[in-house]
C-alpha cells in the first residue's frame, strides 16, 4: 500500500499546482515553491540528526557511512520513499514550472527552482544510496563499488546488531539468513485459504520490481518473488493478489514478501559483484604473469 501511495503521490501534488497554475497562475506557482521549500527544508533538518553508536562495534569506515547515510540505514523504505517524492518535485518542477514562470516572466521563482534543483540532489542521493550507487556501477563508474559494498555490509551489520537488543521490535522475514528468507517466503504461500482459486491464466506480478512478469525476465524476477494478480473491477482493492497454491494474499503478506525478496536480492547482486572483481583480478594477475 505505501509503495502505491508512493507512485501516485510523487508526481500527483505537483501536477495539482500545474493545474492551478491555469485557474490563477500566482496561487499555483508559489503554492509549489512553498511546498517545495517546506518539504525540503523538512529532509535537511532530519538529516542533522545524529545516531548514537556504539564505537566500539564499529570500525572508522562504517562510521563515516553511517553519519552519511544515516537516514537510508536507519529508516530505509521512508528514506526511499522520501527520495522518489523529492525528485519528483524536482524534475517536474524543472520541466514544467521553470517553462511556465519563464513565459510569464517569473524570473526569480524559476532561478529558485533551478537552484533548488541542483541544491536538493545530494540530498536525494543520501536518502536513496542503494538505489544511485548501484546504478552508477552498473553504468560503469566502478569508483563507487567500494561504497556500495560498505553501505551494504553496514546495513546488514546494523540489522543484525538491532535485532540482538530488541529482537521482538523486528520481523522475522528480515533474518539475514537465507534459508530463514526462504522457509519465511514458503510460509506465506502456504497460508491457509477457505477458497482455491485458479490462477493457471491469471497475470504474474513481481514484488520487487513490481511489474508484470512478461516475456523479458528481470533479475530480480524469481521464482519465490512472482505471484498471480487479478483485476476487480468493483471494489476499494483493484488488485487481488494469489500465491501459486490459490490462496489469496493481503497487502501486508505483500510487503512482507517484497522486504523478503529485497535483502536476497541486494545480498545476491553483492555476490555477484565481489565475483566479477575477483575474476577480473584473478585474470590481470595471470595475463601478468604470462606477459
Amino acid at each position: 500500500m505505501i509503495y502505491l501511495i508512493n507512485i501516485v503521490t510523487k508526481g500527483f501534488i505537483p501536477f495539482c499546482f500545474f493545474i492551478l497554475c491555469y485557474f490563477n497562475l500566482k496561487i499555483g506557482g508559489y503554492g509549489f515553491i512553498i511546498f517545495y521549500t517546506v518539504f525540503q527544508a523538512y529532509l535537511f533538518f532530519i538529516d542533522r540528526w545524529k545516531p548514537n553508536l556504539d564505537l566500539s562495534e564499529w570500525s572508522f569506515d562504517e562510521i563515516e557511512i553511517i553519519k552519511k547515510y544515516k537516514l537510508a540505514l536507519f529508516l530505509p523504505y521512508g528514506s526511499k520513499i522520501a527520495s522518489s517524492l523529492l525528485n519528483g518535485f524536482r524534475w517536474f518542477g524543472l520541466f514544467f514550472f521553470v517553462p511556465l514562470f519563464l513565459l510569464n516572466q517569473m524570473w526569480y521563482s524559476a532561478s529558485f527552482i533551478v537552484i533548488s534543483f541542483f541544491i536538493t540532489g545530494s540530498i536525494s542521493v543520501r536518502l536513496d544510496p542503494f538505489f544511485f550507487l548501484r546504478d552508477a556501477v552498473t553504468h560503469g563508474q566502478y569508483q563507487y563499488r567500494n561504497e556500495l559494498e560498505l553501505l551494504t555490509s553496514t546495513y546488514y551489520k546494523l540489522i543484525e546488531i538491532q535485532m540482538s537488543q530488541n529482537p521482538n521490535s523486528y520481523n522475522k522475514i528480515e533474518n539475514l539468513n537465507n534459508d530463514n528468507l526462504n522457509n519465511d517466503n514458503n510460509n506465506t504461500f502456504k497460508k491457509k485459504s477457505k477458497h482455491k482459486i485458479d490462477v493457471s491464466k491469471m497475470d504474474k506480478y513481481c514484488v520487487v520490481c513490481q511489474k508484470k512478469w512478461g516475456k523479458q525476465m528481470r533479475e530480480c524476477c524469481t521464482e519465490s518473488s512472482i505471484v498471480a494478480i487479478s483485476k476487480r473491477k468493483f471494489s476499494k482493492n483493484k488488485i487481488q493478489y494469489f500465491s501459486f497454491n490459490g490462496s489469496e494474499l493481503n497487502e501486508n503478506d505483500i510487503a512482507n514478501m517484497r522486504k523478503n525478496e529485497e535483502i536476497i536480492y541486494k545480498k545476491n547482486l553483492l555476490s555477484r559483484e565481489k565475483s566479477a572483481q575477483e575474476r577480473f583480478n584473478t585474470q590481470k594477475q595471470i595475463d601478468y604473469i604470462n606477459n
